[in-house]
């Protein structure tokens, strides 16, 4: 159930951002959507380092753009969150940002509410023509009602100062198994590559060979059970099966979108093997992001299980689970997140061809039909288990032709 949290005063607006969010923005231009007076999505992207009119235009048309789509939006907040200064004086930082996000917001028939900055010293409204020197301290956001609401709200035994990552997540690096466990699950990737490889030395059933014949099985009860119990055995077959595109695709389309997708997906496959025209094409889609709203809660969950069989993988194994991470959080709007394990993968294998095919969706800055299909809290166009929201991140909207070209590598990418 969606807890509902007014913000009367623009303290409380701002403490309520990162937290229903899920992220703190760094150097970022954020538009808050409203339907009425309820916020109903939002949109991020990189807070352009330039004060080229032209770049900030192009920058603030597009994600004015992106807001048009979503269902009856009418109002905004556009926000700046900077590590500039104010320096003692009244003017927010980035005014030539904002002045175009206003602009074309305006032109757009959109409502603006208010528009507020978050320096690294202080914070103000660009709206206001009284700001004092050095802006208004952060620590009235620290200390506002709804910070105080938000505290009290947290499940028991949580520490009341639970700090929020940034909108590129937890460094992916910081989970790594020791050497001995890499070690010893390289041993059983081989061996699972030894068999799939000469099947006479599959020999008599063994829990290896009842692992790979029941792959959907065992993708499921992973998903179902803490990451960290995930058995080696379970956790290597997984590893081997996502180092084919045919399977990895499966598996990403089971983990997303549910087990008779994963299904159809595999029969896609088959099909698209033996050489049926149009084989493949609903995978394909989906991938590229049209189709059904994915549940957000398997996500969540394939995402710990996939950073878990992470920490576990010998390097020449990561990158496909890379770029399962980073289609999963692409899936919940969080492409800056998406963006690292893209990074991750290409700087593994530079030819990995998933990862080129992701790294060209975000650069486009290409998002998920499904994000502007349904209403949302705050937040993200997919909203989270907890009923709280998630991250949007572009950098320009694409054209036709790029979904086109897209939808077609999608198809053809199976590398």
């Amino acid at each position: 159930m969606t807890t509902i949290i007014t913000a009367s005063d623009a303290q409380d607006f701002l403490a309520l951002v990162p937290e229903l969010a899920g992220f703190r923005p760094v150097e970022s231009l954020v538009l808050v959507a409203f339907r009425g007076k309820r916020s109903c999505g939002a949109l991020r992207a990189d807070l352009p380092r330039t004060t080229d009119a032209d770049v900030l235009g192009a920058v603030a048309s597009s994600l004015i753009g992106l807001l048009c789509k979503i269902p009856e939006a009418d109002a905004v907040v556009p926000l700046v969150y900077t590590t500039a200064r104010f320096e003692g004086g009244s003017v927010p930082p980035h005014g030539e940002a904002m002045n175009a996000l206003l602009f074309h917001a305006e032109e757009s028939g959109f409502l603006v509410r208010d528009a507020l900055c978050v320096a690294s010293d202080g914070w103000a409204s660009y709206l206001d023509t009284a700001v004092p020197p050095g802006g208004h301290s952060l620590a009235l956001i620290a200390d506002s009602a709804v910070s105080a609401q938000l505290a009290a709200e947290r499940p028991r035994g949580a520490p009341a100062n639970r700090a929020l990552h940034d909108q590129r997540g937890p460094d992916p690096r910081s989970g790594t198994a020791d050497l001995a466990t890499r070690q010893r699950m390289g041993r059983l990737i081989n061996r699972f590559r030894t068999m799939a490889s000469d099947p006479a030395t599959l020999g008599e059933p063994s829990a290896e060979l009842a692992a790979l014949l029941e792959l959907p099985a065992v993708a499921e009860m992973s998903l179902c059970c803490p990451a960290e119990t995930v058995s080696e055995l379970d956790a290597a077959a997984l590893l081997f099966a996502m180092q084919g595109p045919p399977t990895r695709d499966m598996l990403l389309i089971h983990w997303a979108f549910g087990v008779e997708a994963g299904a159809r997906a595999e029969r896609e496959n088959l099909r698209f093997a033996a050489g049926e025209p149009g084989a493949g094409r609903e995978s394909a889609a989906l991938f590229w992001g049209e189709g059904p709203r994915p549940d957000p809660e398997r996500i969540e969950a394939a995402i710990e299980l996939l950073l878990e069989l992470l920490a576990r993988a010998p390097r020449r194994c990561k990158p496909p689970a890379l770029c399962m991470l980073a289609w999963l959080n692409w899936a919940l709007g969080r492409s800056s997140r998406a963006a690292v394990f893209v990074e991750m993968a290409l700087a593994i294998d530079p030819g990995y061809g998933l990862a080129d095919i992701l790294e060209t969706m975000l650069a486009i800055g290409r998002l998920p039909d499904w994000a502007f299909a349904v209403p949302v809290q705050l937040g993200d166009s997919a909203a989270r288990p907890d009923g709280r929201t998630a991250e949007t991140s572009t950098r320009r909207s694409a054209g036709r032709s790029a979904r086109r070209a897209g939808r077609r590598a999608a198809q053809r990418g199976r590398g």
